[in-house]
This record gives structure tokens, sequence and C-alpha cells, in this order.
């Protein structure tokens, strides 16, 4: 890249930069590792997930058209959370877990009804 300007062109210079796409914030309240099992289910369904500090959740389940099925709202603890679904009067199909902290950070797991 060279600079230019009144007085003339600058010599060429070379600027490297390191991307880490892998990286994430320690205080981060977003959930991690998000399982939900089992899956495909016929009825109950267990979601399990770490939070990494006390949070407030969502967890919404809709349908492949945007239909909410299932909202629950959670205090989340430090650690491992688990939260039962039952699914049992929900009609066969794939739908979309949604997690999501108060602040807006969420992960989407497919789940299958049976």
């Amino acid at each position: 890249m060279n600079a230019v300007n009144a007085c003339g062109a600058s010599s060429p210079s070379k600027l490297s930069i390191a991307v880490n796409l892998l990286c994430r914030e320690s205080d981060n309240a977003m959930a991690q590792a998000v399982t939900a099992f089992p899956n495909p289910t016929t009825g109950k369904v267990t979601v399990n997930f770490n939070a990494s500090v006390d949070a407030r959740y969502m967890i919404r389940l809709v349908d492949l058209l945007g239909k909410q099925i299932y909202a629950s709202d959670i205090n989340a603890v430090t650690g491992l959370n688990v939260q039962e679904i039952d699914l049992s009067n929900v009609a066969k199909g794939i739908y979309l877990l949604n997690i999501q902290t108060e602040g807006g950070e969420a992960q989407t797991l497919r789940l299958v009804v049976e």
C-alpha cells in the first residue's frame, strides 16, 4: 500500500492482521454446549445448557414457518441448567429450538418430533 499526497508517494508498506474467529469473551452470558434429547422425540424433551453467568434466558420452539409452538423464560444459574419440555401434543415435524439471553445472543437447534 502506498500513501500519496502533494509531496509525492511513499514507498510500499505491508501490514499483517491476524483474526481469531474462535475467540469469545469469557464474561459472555450466552449458553454454551446446548443439547436437547431425545432427538427425535415423541413426547418430553430435555434441554441442557451451561451458562457462564447467572442470566435470564428465553427458550422458544418454532415450526419451519416461524409459528411459535412453545415459549418459556427462565432464570439460569451459572453452570448446568436443565429444562424439560412436553411436546406430546405437538404435531410431527421439524422444529427449531432457540435459546437466547436477555442481551440478545442466541443458539438454535433442530428438533424432530415423531
